[in-house]
């Protein structure tokens, strides 16, 4: 039996419409309700966090609800102008015409969202799309049940159940969703995983919006408030226990700050988290234990001499400790490829070039930082290096500001959401055109002789109108 049956993809169809061409107030009211719902659930929203990743209640809160609560309140300001005509010039050749855009809802939008961050990365999307004029299709992740039971009762308790249709399941369910002619396929996830949905979409010449990730480096330099440094780092990296898009992957540390690191990175971490990581009310733990068991796996093959930090672990409660490995291979599995663990590699350099040149050897990653006090040296790795984002003196902060767009670039991801960007992003910019029945256009019309003429003597200014 087929998950999205004829007959209930076609009785879709219709609401699809209805809310393609529905008016601001409308949407708005759908949003409000939204947003009351997750308010009513809140703590069931907590639960299921602390279920499925372990996760603090003050981190839930921060990084999870407050910016769901966020994103609406943010396009409640906003969605009245953004959806409003506006009104674009025309050039001389088009004389008295009427030209304007106006952003109009794809359709149908297919939502496939990660276990990361369960509640967060599902409810922005979905939000984004409401306002845009969407109806949803979401499939949030297996891995973190628990969430995905609360976001689909909130959904389902709202106004807006009738334009959103959820599915549970894994892989398989995921495939079948991507076989059907959606409008437009939001995934976030792995780069792996990302070309797959890239590639099944492709069948249908479904756009997609891809939010993935890649090795997020740092870099320390001989100038920057080493302290300070080091504690926005470390919050950074092992939020969440490191299952971060934009984490920090791993730090480029000037080799002359490397005694003073080793010393921050040990006082630091036991103020964070105790003398006991295991034992503290702030720190989470891995989705799954296949999840906890790759990341064991690259600390196992570590010689014990290179963990300046951490290195103990639980395998059946998913516990990983915080984990700090000084200069590891290029060919381990630390290095090979994205962590999204609570372990990070610090590589030391002399020479600045050096440390790009290892940057130089990934594909381009979801964000760069530098922690330096010098603003050329914040602008020349910028200019050499790309990346979705570039922080200076920060990590992960960008997220919380509506006015920048997230995303990736290359590898590391294909469009832009968050406030404005993800209207715009699952939103169709539609062009008009009304032109007068008395107009300039006349005079182009066929036969052509007397305008050739005309054309060749004048066509140098034609080419500047």
């Amino acid at each position: 039996m087929k998950i999205f049956p004829n007959d209930t993809w076609t009785e879709w169809n219709k609401t699809t419409e209805e809310l393609r061409t529905s008016s601001t107030t409308f949407r708005l009211e759908l949003l409000e309700d939204i947003e009351k719902q997750v308010k009513v659930f809140t703590e069931e929203v907590f639960k299921a966090l602390s279920s499925d990743l372990s996760k603090p209640r003050t981190e839930s809160l921060l990084t999870e609800i407050a910016p769901v609560i966020q994103e609406i309140g943010f396009f409640k300001k906003n969605l009245s102008d953004w959806m409003k005509p506006k009104k674009v010039k025309s050039p001389l050749t088009l004389l008295g015409t009427s030209n304007w855009t106006k952003y109009e809802g794809k359709g149908k939008v297919l939502i496939l969202s990660p276990w990361n961050y369960p509640f967060r990365l599902a409810m922005n999307p979905v939000i984004a799309a409401i306002a845009a004029g969407n109806s949803v299709c979401l499939k949030a992740s297996e891995h973190s049940g628990e969430t995905t039971k609360i976001i689909y009762k909130i959904l389902s308790s709202s106004k807006a159940e009738r334009f959103i249709k959820c599915f549970s399941g894994g892989p398989e369910v995921a495939k079948e969703l991507l076989s059907l002619p959606f409008n437009h396929v939001f995934f976030t996830g792995g780069t792996n995983i990302g070309r797959d949905v890239m590639r099944q979409a492709a069948e249908n010449l479904i756009p997609v919006t891809l939010e993935l990730g890649g090795k997020s480096p740092t870099f320390i330099l001989s100038d920057a408030d080493l302290k300070t440094s080091v504690e926005r780092i470390l919050w950074g990296k092992y939020m969440n226990a490191g299952q971060t898009c934009v984490a920090p992957d791993y730090v480029l540390l000037s080799e002359d700050m490397l005694t003073e690191f080793k010393s921050l990175v040990s006082q630091t971490l036991k103020r964070f988290y105790g003398e006991d990581a295991k034992a503290s009310a702030s720190y989470a733990r891995m989705i799954t234990e296949n999840h906890a068991a790759t990341i064991i796996s690259a600390i196992d093959e570590t010689d014990k001499e290179k963990i300046i930090y951490g290195g103990s672990y639980e395998l059946k409660t998913k516990y990983i400790e915080p984990t700090v490995i000084l200069n590891p291979s290029l060919d381990s599995k630390l290095m090979k490829q994205e962590i999204f663990g609570p372990v990070l590699p610090v590589m030391t350099y002399r020479d600045l070039k050096d440390a790009i040149k290892i940057v130089q050897n990934y594909d381009k990653p979801l964000a760069l930082y530098v922690f330096t006090q010098n603003q050329k040296s914040f602008s020349k790795i910028t200019g050499i290096l790309s990346s979705g984002a570039a922080l200076m003196n920060t990590v992960a902060t960008h997220l919380a500001n509506p006015y920048l767009p997230f995303g990736g670039v290359g590898a590391s991801g294909i469009g832009k959401y968050h406030g404005r960007f993800g209207f715009e992003e699952l939103s169709h910019l539609r062009s008009y055109q009304k032109v007068p029945a008395f107009s300039i256009l006349k005079s182009f019309l066929p036969p052509y002789e007397k305008l050739e003429k005309k054309l060749e003597s004048w066509k140098e200014v034609l080419y500047k109108l």
